[in-house]
């Protein structure tokens, strides 16, 4: 199983939503995980495109780290 889909499903059994922000190969984005009715918004930036892994990492710990 990729990154990706390891951070979509924790975050689906978390009851969590994962959002994506300006991710393109040439400029910065944000992954945005979001729990219901706006209990807890969490956003992690990168600013290059090789530092989109680290970031979708550490997204994952966070999903992980959700009640």
């Amino acid at each position: 199983m990729d990154l990706l889909t390891t951070l979509h499903d924790t975050a689906q059994r978390k009851g969590a939503a994962i959002l994506y922000h300006a991710l393109t190969a040439d400029s910065c984005g944000q992954i945005i995980i979001l729990k219901p009715c706006g209990e807890k918004t969490i956003r992690v930036s990168f600013s290059k495109p090789e530092t989109c892994r680290t970031a979708f990492k550490q997204a994952l710990e966070l999903v992980c780290a959700l009640n």
